[in-house]
């Protein structure tokens, strides 16, 4: 898999169910066989504070826009909630990671009691305009 730098940034979670090794005079080659690991990674509850588990169930809200235009390297992003719950501002609860419209964005921090709110983010790798979609990056599944 080799997933394009400026959409995947970090690291991405993989199983290896199998291998295959090549042995020669000088050279020991092995392949790993991977999938993903996203379908297999459980949803925690949080405490009430201080728990930075990266499987966290995180709260979503009914739909969020970028609200204007963020350029590539913007360390702040405008995003709009025209209805349901508002996104959480309270710090305990970030880092959070933002899927803006396929480009996950790390989220250090968030401000506003309304529609707009303000994320502080690290350095957009590439231009957000108004109107995309913004949601938690990869929600993780309930388990039983």
């Amino acid at each position: 898999m080799n997933p394009k730098e400026v959409i995947i940034n970090g690291t991405i979670s993989q199983i290896v169910p199998g291998y295959t090794e090549r042995l020669a005079s000088k050279e020991h080659e092995i392949t790993f066989v991977c999938t993903p690991g996203v379908p297999f990674e459980i949803a925690e509850v949080s405490g009430e504070a201080g728990d930075t588990n990266p499987w966290l169930m995180r709260a979503d809200t009914d739909g969020s826009t970028v609200n204007t235009l963020a350029n590539a390297g913007a360390t702040s992003l405008s995003v709009a909630t025209p209805s349901g719950p508002l996104w959480t501002t309270a710090s305990d609860n970030y880092p959070l990671y933002l899927d803006v419209a396929g480009v996950k964005v790390r989220a250090t921090a968030c401000s506003g009691a309304a529609s707009p709110q303000t994320f502080t983010v690290d350095a957009l790798p590439v231009a957000r305009a108004a109107g995309l979609s913004v949601s938690v990056w990869h929600l993780p599944v309930l388990g039983q």
